[in-house]
């Protein structure tokens, strides 16, 4: 390798100023391009970028007209040296014409004739922008004949150069899907008093509010049910199988081109116990919420019981339950915890714990569960 010159190196700095200042695909793309035209002294060239099947799209170029970018994808591909080793491509990133091709052969087809040199295209450069198995882009650099051959000079800058641009491009889609998910969650995340669960393409957790965390401790618990001891705020929990199932399903009808049923809400009813029952509705996004096309599942869970009317009145009579405890018992059966009813009483969550226990003692229970069964089994005698 050609020792790099000061003016090598400061093409390099600056295309790496314009690699580490990009926020947008496109911009980082034209202004790369016409920055690499410059740098080597190019008439043209492409920039492609590529699907989650590593397929080639959404290409911008540079002095490229629009019938020859036609006219490529409807016939010229296929005589494309290139295009033959996109598949087995393995671990090379820079690749030239001649690595593929001896020109005195080339030079006599019809690709080279009626394709490439009414472009002025004679030699062909083509960075390959791969990560580990993921190709995220391919960028083709061309000369007219009376320049010359890319350099091996040359040829090692644009070594140099492809990491960092192949990076710039995971960085920019990483952007765009945390700016694209934050949307989202602007969108559908309105109603508070639902639980919003939030997953990805691969069912990964995205957003989960504060009720529907509660919801998926509350089954995580061993005996899904609340306790005198309320779970630790770090408590960890998963999120239920069921609900991945679901959202699971929901994708192989999409594969299977149900995308309009995937679409409609589907609702499943999960009663826990006597007291606690719930709507989980899943639905997948729709696409004009979701311009990248990538799919985002939305949960939404609704508890559906509603507090039980308690003769409160006979309660105090029949159990000497004094008012401060009523009060307590009320709040038990709309499911509140302990630190939530000290809260709204305005008294410590100690003092809830005494008062609880004067409950047990006399109803005649040792647990919430069991007070709440012992409750329905008097309001049904009541009724």
């Amino acid at each position: 390798m050609e020792i790099l010159q000061s003016r090598d190196l400061n093409h390099l700095l600056n295309v790496m100023t314009i690699i580490n200042s990009s926020l947008d695909k496109d911009i980082f793309r034209q202004t790369l391009l016409e920055y690499l035209l410059k740098m080597f002294h190019m008439e043209n060239s492409i920039f492609f970028l590529t699907d989650e099947n590593s397929k080639l799209t959404d290409m911008m170029g540079i002095n490229i007209e629009e019938k020859y970018h036609r006219d490529f994808l409807s016939y010229y591909y296929q005589f494309d040296p290139f295009h033959l080793i996109q598949g087995p491509l393995n671990g090379n990133k820079v690749i030239s014409l001649e690595e593929l091709v001896s020109y005195s052969t080339f030079i006599k087809t019809e690709y080279y004739n009626d394709f490439l040199y009414p472009q002025r295209i004679h030699y062909k450069t083509v960075v390959y922008l791969k990560y580990e198995k993921t190709l995220w882009g391919i960028i083709g650099l061309f000369r007219p004949k009376q320049y010359g051959n890319f350099s091996k000079k040359e040829k090692s800058m644009i070594k140099i150069l492809a990491p960092y641009i192949t990076q710039a491009l995971k960085n920019i889609e990483l952007l765009r899907r945390i700016q694209l998910e934050n949307s989202i969650l602007k969108m559908v995340d309105r109603e508070t008093t639902l639980g919003l669960i939030i997953l990805n393409d691969q069912l990964e957790l995205i957003h989960m509010n504060r009720r529907a965390s509660e919801f998926c401790k509350f089954l995580d618990s061993p005996s899904n049910s609340q306790t005198d001891s309320d779970h630790s705020k770090n408590h960890s929990f998963q999120i239920p199988n069921f609900i991945k199932e679901d959202c699971f399903r929901l994708r192989e009808q999409m594969k299977q081109g149900f995308w309009g049923m995937a679409y409609l809400p589907v609702c499943r009813i999960l009663k826990i116990s006597e007291l606690k029952k719930y709507s989980v509705c899943y639905q997948v996004l729709p696409r004009e919420m979701n311009p990248d096309k990538q799919i985002f599942y939305s949960i939404k869970i609704i508890e559906l019981t509603q507090p039980l009317n308690l003769n409160l009145d006979a309660l105090e009579m029949d159990f000497g339950l004094t008012k401060r405890e009523i009060e307590i018992l009320t709040h038990i059966f709309n499911g509140l915890k302990n630190a939530e009813i000290a809260s709204k009483l305005c008294i410590t969550e100690i003092t809830v714990k005494k008062h609880l226990q004067h409950i047990f003692e006399k109803i005649g229970v040792d647990s919430r569960t069991a007070l709440i069964r012992r409750i329905i089994d008097y309001r049904s005698i009541q009724s």
